[in-house]
């Protein structure tokens, strides 16, 4: 039966999954094998990062609904790490139901309910995700960002700064354009005044960071001039400082 409400327990952030693991493993596919309409698949562990050590690790999972994993090169995308869209998504069933294949490579957590940042794909050792996972269980703290600013900002094919509407006479109903940096003039779509914890009634002014080929978008609150990225970023270092001055993406573009 399909469900109406996402659990939250699926969006988890990053720092979040990974003090929770009970155990941490980079595990290596060898076999698959259907027995019972049970899926059991035996993985050879490359690394215990974190838990016990042991030389191989099992999961069954039923083979009555249909398992996908997205491979997501080397984990730079923003919404990964801002809304944990790991390569696993929830099913319109509301589970999390990974697919792997034979001598890849993966992260998997052991940890309480579901996470779709749990059976991520390793393609090599330089990858963001596996280093930061590897960073906060042996040294306790993240050693860096995660991404450079200019590899942010790539990510989005406009920029647009807004004014929050004011509630003092005259009073506005929209958001007010003040300057396009990258992208031209917006669509005419509605801009949103309130999401991911962002909201323009405790802010005056905000950045509207659009993907251009698909809906997704981020809302950053403007403070000083500069783009505040602390509580987009959940507790982990997304960027050097959380922080973006609006001079650095214009010299960017």
């Amino acid at each position: 039966m399909a469900c109406s409400v996402l659990p939250e327990e699926a969006f988890r952030s990053q720092v979040e999954v990974v003090k929770n693991a009970t155990a941490i493993r980079l595990v290596v596919l060898e076999s698959a094998a259907l027995e019972s309409e049970v899926i059991r698949y035996s993985f050879r562990v490359l690394d215990s990062i974190k838990g016990s050590d042991k030389e191989r690790y099992e999961l069954k999972l039923s083979g009555n609904l249909p398992g996908s994993t997205v491979q997501l090169g080397d984990h730079s995308q923003y919404d990964f790490w801002t809304h944990s869209m790991g390569g696993t998504r929830l099913s319109s069933y509301c589970k999390i139901r990974p697919s792997f294949q034979i001598q890849h490579q993966y992260l998997v957590f052991e940890v309480e309910g579901q996470s779709q940042i749990a059976f991520e794909q390793i393609v090599s050792d330089s990858d963001r995700w596996l280093n930061f996972v590897r960073q906060t269980v042996d040294d306790g703290q993240q050693l860096g960002p995660v991404l450079s600013i200019r590899e942010l900002l790539d990510q989005f094919s406009s920029i647009h700064i807004y004014d929050c509407p004011t509630m003092s006479p005259p009073r506005e109903s929209a958001p007010r354009l003040v300057s396009s940096i990258r992208g031209g003039s917006p669509e005419n779509s509605p801009i949103p005044q309130s999401v991911d914890g962002f909201s323009c009634l405790h802010e005056e002014q905000f950045a509207y960071l659009g993907s251009g080929t698909s809906n997704k978008y981020l809302l950053v609150p403007i403070r000083n001039e500069v783009l505040e990225l602390s509580q987009l970023a959940r507790g982990l270092e997304l960027v050097p400082k959380n922080r973006i001055s609006l001079k650095e993406i214009q010299n960017m573009d």
